[in-house]
This record gives C-alpha cells, structure tokens and sequence, in this order.
C-alpha cells in the first residue's frame, strides 16, 4: 500500500473541523457568530482534496462513479430515519424537510460535480493546454452568468447554485493540477514564506467580504471578487500543506478525524440541534464529543453495509493519496 500524502490528511481534517465549527451559529454567543462564517473556504477545500486524489482515472465512467455515489449515499440512507425524527415539530412534511434539507447541499453538489470532473479529467488527461483552456471557458461562463442573471434568490437557476457550484469544480480541477506538480517535482520549500504571506493577504480579503458585516452584501459586480480571492486562498493554504508535507508528522487524531469528513458533515445537525438550549461553551463540548462518537458509528455501519454491496470497480487502480 503506498504512503498517504500527509499534507492532504491535514487538509481533510482542517476541512472537517471547519465544516463542524461553521455551523455551530446556534451555539455561539451573538458575537462570535461573526467568525463561523468560514463553511465556503470548508467545502472548496474538500473539493480540493477530491481532486487530488482521484487524478488517475482508469476505469469506465459508470463503475467508477457508482463506487464513489455509493459511499456517499450508504451513510445518508442509513442517517435519513434519525433525521426523520429529529424533525420539529415531527409531521410528514417536518420530516421531509429534515432529510432533504438544503443544509445537505453538499452531497447532490457532489453527485452534480463528479461527472464534470471525469470527463474533464479523461478529456485533457491533464495536458497543460485542453487543462487550462477548459479553466478559462468555465471562468468565461461562470462571467457571463455573474454580470447577466446572477441573483442568489430570485435567478431562474438559483436552486442549482450554480455560483457556488463554479468555486467547488475550480477547486476539484486545482487540486487534479496540483497533483501533477506533486507527483513530477519536489516542493520549493522557499516559497513557504510566500503561502504564509498570500494565506494572510487573502485571509484578509475575505473578511473584508464575507465577514466585516453581519449579513454581507449579496448584489453588486464586486461581489466578483470573491471567487479570485477565495481560490487564492484555497490554493495558497494547499500550497503550504503540501510544501510542508515531509514535515507534518503522523497524528492518530488527525488521521482519524480525516478518515470521518464525510459522516462528521451528516451527523453534525443533529447533535448541533440537541444541545442548542445548553449554555456555551458547555454545549460546545457535548456537541464535539457527540458528532465523533455518531460519526464514528456511522462509519462503522455504513462500512458493513458497503462491504456487501458487489462492487463492480475493485480492479480499479487507486492513488497513493486516497
């Protein structure tokens, strides 16, 4: 089995942990919801990470999504009756609402994206120039939306977030790129500096954005510079983990909150939702202890059930970084 790349288990847990933190606003005084406004930066991370990892695609289309589909759903399903519940008030609609709420974006994004990101990656099989010209026409329509009918309430399209779907399949195609690099040259450890100085110039873009104000401001043609400086902090902050990667030492709690992404981002409403009414910081730590300990069995059972579904890829090639 080849060895994992450290810098990504680190990104995985940074995105995990602030995935969970993001959406702790109902357990947080009034004056720090401010700072858990950080779940965009979360999930382009994640994306990141996916596509890094899944740069060598040898398989065809349909045995390689229906793996990757399956571990995204298995967990859900067997989440969906405990979100049922957990409805308020518990009727029939309550509970749909419960299961399929917006909250849960991230998984048909996902579902949504994975097939853009094949294609792309079978297509210009990474090669510098179909690569990038297929960057460029997803920036140019991305553009053309944003200055035409980009509204993220009223637009016909709104329900497909096609804005934020743009940031998330950059992300995918920054880490497919940043895994070539990786995989053909050493990391230039002088430019640690330089990460360390964009991570902070862009750092406080992004505040300046997206957290100076307790509602931002959602129209305007500067709202377009969200999308540079988000990716510019994103790849700045990979950039880092990965010039630091022969560094970055094994950590148990690291690897294990890494291996849990997926089911910490499921479970994490229902215990967010169980200790709203306690006082804070006491509600904060019943909610970690509780999100770790559903989410580790959550894994544990979705993990049975996967292992007895017949799975047409197991021949398929896997990367060191998975």
């Amino acid at each position: 089995m080849k060895e994992r790349v450290q810098g990504i288990t680190y990104l995985k847990c940074l995105a995990a942990l602030m995935v969970v933190f993001t959406h702790t606003d109902p357990l947080l005084p009034e004056a720090l919801r401010c700072f858990a406004r950080v779940g965009l930066i979360a999930n382009c991370l994640f994306f990141y990470v996916s596509g890094f990892c899944l740069t060598n695609i040898a398989s065809r289309f349909t045995p390689w999504y229906v793996k990757r589909a399956t571990r995204i759903t298995v967990p859900f399903l067997i989440l969906a009756p405990f979100l049922a519940l957990s409805a308020n008030p518990l009727t029939l609609v309550g509970a749909q609402e419960a299961v399929f709420s917006l909250k849960y974006h991230f998984l048909p994004s996902i579902a949504f994206l994975y097939v853009f990101y094949y294609f792309i990656i079978k297509i210009t099989r990474l090669e510098t120039r179909k690569f990038y010209a297929t960057v460029a026409v997803i920036l140019l329509l991305w553009l053309a939306y944003f200055v035409t009918i980009y509204d993220p309430h009223t637009s016909p399209l709104a329900w497909l977030r096609p804005n934020t779907l743009t940031y998330f399949l950059l992300s995918m195609l920054m880490g497919a790129a940043a895994h070539k690099r990786f995989a053909t040259q050493t990391q230039a450890k002088r430019r640690i500096g330089l990460w360390i100085a964009t991570i902070v110039f862009a750092s406080g873009a992004y505040v300046l954005l997206y957290l100076y104000k307790p509602q931002p401001i959602t129209f305007g043609y500067w709202r377009s510079l969200a999308l540079p400086i988000t990716l510019l902090l994103i790849h700045a902050i990979t950039s880092l983990a990965l010039a630091l990667n022969d560094k970055l030492p094994r950590v148990q709690i690291v690897e294990a909150t890494a291996n849990l992404s997926l089911e910490l981002y499921l479970v994490q409403y229902l215990a967010i939702d169980a200790y709203a009414s306690l006082g804070f910081p006491t509600n904060l730590v019943y909610m970690l202890v509780s999100i770790f300990a559903l989410a580790r069995a959550l894994q544990y059972i979705s993990g049975i059930v996967v292992a007895k579904i017949p799975d047409a890829s197991r021949r398929e090639p896997t990367t060191s970084a998975s």
